[in-house]
């Protein structure tokens, strides 16, 4: 399977630690984020939780591997979704 890399960037009026607390608040996402509707963790070891997400534009559950990389940079790394229906 391919692998595709999306990396953002964006200039913001805030301080590294306020921007980094935001960003590594993984479980807040679905305030900032409106593609996703709602998350549930499945597991957590050290700085890699296991979750699963739903997206709201496709109505679709996805699984979601995410690791925090301390002051860094966050990883997310989606396995296969499924229509869901609620």
């Amino acid at each position: 399977m391919d692998s595709i890399k999306v990396e953002q960037e964006m200039l913001v009026n805030a301080t590294h630690q306020s921007v980094w607390d935001m960003v590594s608040d993984i479980d807040s996402v679905p305030k900032y984020w409106k593609g996703t509707t709602g998350i549930r963790n499945i597991s957590r070891d050290r700085n890699t939780t296991r979750r699963e997400i739903v997206l709201a534009f496709s109505n679709k559950k996805c699984m979601q591997e995410v690791t925090v990389h301390h002051k860094t940079h966050v990883s997310l790394g989606e396995a296969g979704c499924a229509r869901h229906a609620f």
